[in-house]
Order: C-alpha cells, then structure tokens, then sequence
C-alpha cells in the first residue's frame, strides 16, 4: 500500500491510447456503455477516435500487427484490457 502522496495533482487526462482486441465489441462496448461518440476512424491504422467528454480517446486494433513500419503490442499484451469490453 501506497503511504506516500504524489509531488503533484492530475486533473484531466486527454488522448488516452488503448490497444485493443475485438474492434467492434469495444467500440460498442465504449459507445453504449460509457457513452463515447466515434468522432474518426481510420482504418489504415487500426484506429477509432472516441470523444468521452471534453477527452479524446483512440482504440488501435492489435491485429494491425504492424503500421506504418512499427510492431504492435502482442495480442496476449492487450488481452487485459480488452477482456472487459466483449
């Protein structure tokens, strides 16, 4: 357990990037559950822009396993995060 307080304070976090497995649950999942609005999609990157608020967070599909000449994550890497969505 933490005892120590941060040298500092968030307030916000903006442009939130989530690697993800299962594109359309989670953008479902991110649109009817947490009431985010698609703003883009730009499937040359495996991306979905969402607006949650006044945030911005992006889903990249970590099937795209290589854009734009870099690797992604491995899908056991984005596992975590994507288990909540489907």
């Amino acid at each position: 357990m933490r005892t120590s307080r941060a040298p500092f304070t968030i307030e916000r976090l903006d442009h939130v990037l989530l690697i993800v497995s299962g594109m359309a649950e989670c953008v479902r999942f991110y649109e009817d559950v947490l009431g985010c609005v698609v703003e883009s999609r730009m499937p040359q990157y495996g991306m979905v822009e969402l607006r949650a608020g006044s945030s911005h967070l992006d889903l990249v599909d970590v099937a795209m396993s290589k854009v734009s000449g870099r690797d992604r994550p491995s899908r056991e890497a984005a596992t975590w995060i994507t288990s909540r969505c489907a």
